[in-house]
């Protein structure tokens, strides 16, 4: 079982993408957790379209921290690691503008039950760029070969064991924070054996 854990503030359309992309998982061993950061009209606003228009259901929750912090996401994270719902496996931190293939969940479990031994599966992606760099424009998509390395990996494309990811936690809430979560994990990891990379791009950084 994964548990995907996504954080948000007032996201609507790329949010229901992500939401959509889970419930069309061909593979149904996931629950998904969307936290969104702080009560208030944010929240209730996204709470009752969500659930007017059934995106909520017993594979997706919505929650709210009590307050807002607003450091890049990485309390609500924390947050979600340190009061699970429920028992899973592994976890899956992502963003509300993220886009899963159907076959991203199925793909996670085939590896682990091939390679029952695997603790940090990772995958690779496409990347929405959302400004101009040397001289190429915004809103290109790019394939990234996804690497364990400051500015290569993303928040959302790993899956990493439940046991380790709670004992871990959110240290850095800097924006490094991300990279130094992946790093504090692999503490806990032989990287010899229990880290597998799919290498094919199964989410889209939207």
């Amino acid at each position: 079982m994964i548990e995907v854990i996504c954080v948000t503030y007032g996201q609507d359309w790329s949010l229901k993408c992500l939401i959509n992309s889970f419930k069309s998982q061909v593979n149904n061993n996931w629950f998904l957790r969307v936290i969104h950061d702080g009560l208030g009209k944010n929240f209730d606003s996204l709470q009752e379209d969500l659930f007017s228009n059934n995106y909520l259901c017993d594979q997706v929750s919505l929650e709210a921290t009590p307050e807002r912090f607003n450091d890049f996401g990485h309390s609500l994270r924390n947050y979600g690691l340190k009061n699970p719902t429920k028992d899973s496996d592994f976890i899956l931190i992502t963003n509300g503008d993220n886009y899963y293939l159907p076959t991203f969940i199925d793909n996670i479990i085939d590896v682990y039950n091939s390679k029952p031994e695997s603790k940090f599966i990772f995958t690779d992606y496409i990347q929405k760029l959302d400004h101009t760099i040397h001289d190429i424009p915004k809103d290109r998509f790019f394939l990234m070969n996804n690497k364990i390395a400051m500015g290569t990996i993303d928040m959302g494309s790993a899956v990493i064991s439940t046991e380790i990811a709670r004992k871990v936690g959110f240290n850095d809430k800097s924006y490094y924070g991300d990279f130094h979560y992946f790093k504090d994990c692999l503490d806990h990891i032989d990287p010899n054996s229990q880290i597998f990379k799919i290498p094919q791009p199964l989410f889209v950084h939207i």
